[in-house]
């Protein structure tokens, strides 16, 4: 009977490997093919290149997210692309350094619940003009930005100036769709800067071309970032209009990414009113989606929003539950900035709950980190919550040096409610 549910197994495994090969479908150039894929599922592909041919492989994701990436002969990876989401465009260029079969795979993110498809189109040239290198330099330009528009305020001039490069490259090109997605990163960049007007004028630049480009995908999230942007400038009214139009848009594209980061961004406006039952609404359902799409730096985000409201709300135990989950995800994902402001959180509503010393132990964590990441609001914050804390334990003169140290930031950064 072992002997017979052996061999069963081995055919099975025999089926799956023969059934994996047999899923490399081979490319050809100025070839187009559009597929249905589901979250997590690999597409495989051989384009056979000689050394110096340009290639270029564009995809327009339909209802979900793609990722792209190139492996050479030998099986090591030469680039790897995923800058849009759910109804963007990937653009995947490089120069062939060697003869041989090269592996294009198209991975979909989130999970197997998540169903889309994808139009693929491949373009290769037996060498590669000066726009063709220009075009690679600034698609490189693009990818680093992101990884250092991603790292916050302390690498977000460093993105701005790759950033700009990429840009007079596709205004040159007439890329405009390019164009559309490098303003709207360097108004992200100038909005982890806090420097929201900046991003404002970026983000309105972006949303122009992609509406006369009928970009829909690309204006729902810009729309949703004059959201966030307004949000930071107490603007609650103007940020729910814009999610209000982003939130329509992401749901007729099926972009369910940004449907949950737009639910997160309408809960936090309504925050911003105070009106807090209302925004437990929302970052309910942006959590559901959040976890659907297995988006686990949303849902980190979305648990210390959905505790800030029940914090605003003096439900001190129910906020620290979900801080808590909220700081177990920021350090899974490595998130610094959002583990810091997690224990700032969790340091205040343990001091509500006159849980001093408990408050000390996380503020003095936050402190560290935000002194990492180059984030002198946040330090002023934290600072003057350790003097709380401390005066909550009657040490008064140790709470002053706190406020005097929270103080002189308060001033540095312009923030006249932390100096008040």
């Amino acid at each position: 009977m072992l002997v017979k549910k052996f061999s069963l197994l081995l055919l099975l495994s025999l089926a799956t490997v023969s059934l994996q090969a047999q899923e490399l479908h081979p490319l050809t150039s100025g070839q187009s093919v559009e597929r249905e894929i589901v979250g997590g599922q690999l597409h495989d592909y051989q384009i056979t290149l000689q050394a110096a041919d340009f290639v270029r492989v564009v995809v327009e994701q339909k209802a979900i997210d793609v990722a792209l990436v190139l492996a050479a002969p030998d099986g090591k990876k030469v680039l790897e692309v995923n800058l849009t989401t759910a109804g963007g465009l990937e653009s995947l260029s490089a120069e062939a350094a060697a003869s041989g079969d090269y592996r294009l795979t198209v991975r979909a993110a989130g999970g197997a619940s998540l169903a889309g498809s994808y139009q693929l189109r491949l373009e290769v040239r037996a060498a590669a003009t000066a726009e063709d290198r220009q075009r690679i330099a600034a698609e490189q330009w693009m990818l680093e930005a992101n990884e250092l528009r991603r790292q916050g305020a302390k690498t977000a001039d460093q993105a701005i100036d790759k950033l700009q490069q990429a840009l007079s490259v596709w205004r040159e090109l007439g890329d405009q769709y390019s164009a559309a997605w490098s303003l709207w990163s360097i108004g992200v960049a100038n909005y982890n800067l806090s420097r929201n007007e900046k991003a404002i004028e970026y983000y309105e630049q972006a949303l122009g071309i992609y509406r006369e480009v009928k970009n829909r995908a690309g204006e729902g999230t810009t729309l949703g970032s004059l959201g966030s942007a307004y949000s930071n400038l107490r603007r609650y009214e103007k940020a729910i209009e814009y999610n209000d139009q982003a939130l329509r848009i992401h749901r007729e594209a099926k972009n369910r990414s940004g449907e949950g980061a737009t639910l997160n961004n309408l809960g936090l406006a309504y925050s911003g009113l105070s009106r807090y039952d209302k925004a437990i609404e929302y970052y309910e359902q942006a959590l559901a989606i959040h976890r659907e799409v297995k988006n686990r730096t949303g849902e980190g985000s979305t648990l210390n929003s959905l505790a800030n409201a029940y914090y605003n709300l003096s439900r001190n135990d129910e906020a620290i539950e979900y801080y808590e989950q909220a700081l177990r995800i920021h350090r899974e994902v490595k998130n610094r900035t959002g583990e810091g402001l997690t224990l700032g959180s969790l340091g205040s509503a343990n001091s509500n709950l006159r849980r001093y010393e408990k408050a000390i132990e996380y503020n003095e964590q936050a402190l560290v980190i935000h002194r990492e990441v180059k984030n002198r609001s946040s330090e002023g914050v934290t600072l003057n919550n350790l003097g709380l804390a401390y005066a909550g334990l009657s040490r008064h003169d140790k709470a002053i040096e706190y406020y005097e140290q929270a103080l002189a930031i308060s001033r540095e950064v312009k923030n006249r409610t932390g100096e008040g």
